[in-house]
């Protein structure tokens, strides 16, 4: 019921539901904790997590990475960093890749560029997200140069070829950094070298950037 009611979008229905249960388990909790993010309220999300871990409930890795998929949306720094630290006592980087990941990008959006590319760089099975959220974190910041770099490392070292999303994080890179010709070179040849054609969103965004430029 708690899941029809998120899905529906009726959170109210849904937290009133589950102030209900007597004892909630770690399966409710991300039920409504996910539902909360989905509808944009990062805020009541974490309050729903922080209630959990009150009641003694363990999180597991899915509500780990909902709960800093929150802290991302709010910049909820010090929520996140919490999060990070009951992760390392638990051991839990090495065991799912979406939790460092999901770090990676809380990091990044709470402004800690340098601690988004320490966790990167610890994560133990990168894929082909962990890389296009280092990637977007090199954007925000400015990193464009970077950002490129990035390319050529997630094949040398994780044997993992760019994606059609993974190009389009490092063109907004450029287009952030104001690199024209860059963002050009990568566009006219993502196909040859990547094996990735351009698609519409590809050439918007160099449109946006030449109309910087």
């Amino acid at each position: 019921l708690i899941r029809f009611y998120a899905a529906s979008k009726s959170l109210v229905a849904a937290r009133q539901l589950f102030g209900e249960i007597t004892d909630s388990d770690v399966v409710q909790c991300n039920v409504l904790i996910s539902g909360y993010v989905k509808c944009g309220m990062a805020s009541e999300a974490l309050d729903v997590f922080r209630g959990m871990l009150l009641r003694g409930v363990e999180p597991d890795e899915f509500c780990l990475t909902t709960g800093l998929t929150a802290c991302a949306k709010l910049g909820a720094l010090e929520q996140g960093k919490w999060i990070h630290e009951y992760i390392r006592r638990r051991n839990l980087m090495g065991s799912d890749t979406f939790i460092g990941t999901q770090l990676v990008d809380m990091y990044a959006k709470c402004g800690c560029i340098d601690m988004a590319v320490e966790v990167f760089e610890s994560i133990p099975k990168r894929n082909k997200f962990s890389w296009a959220s280092m990637i977007g974190g090199f954007a925000a910041h400015g990193y464009a140069r970077k950002a490129i770099d990035c390319l050529e490392r997630m094949q040398a070292e994780d044997g993992i070829k760019p994606d059609g999303i993974v190009i389009l994080g490092v063109l907004a890179a450029c287009t952030h950094a104001g690199l024209p010709r860059e963002g050009q070179f990568l566009l006219n040849n993502m196909e040859t070298l990547y094996g990735v054609p351009p698609e519409h969103e590809h050439y918007s965004c160099i449109v946006d950037l030449l109309c910087r430029a």
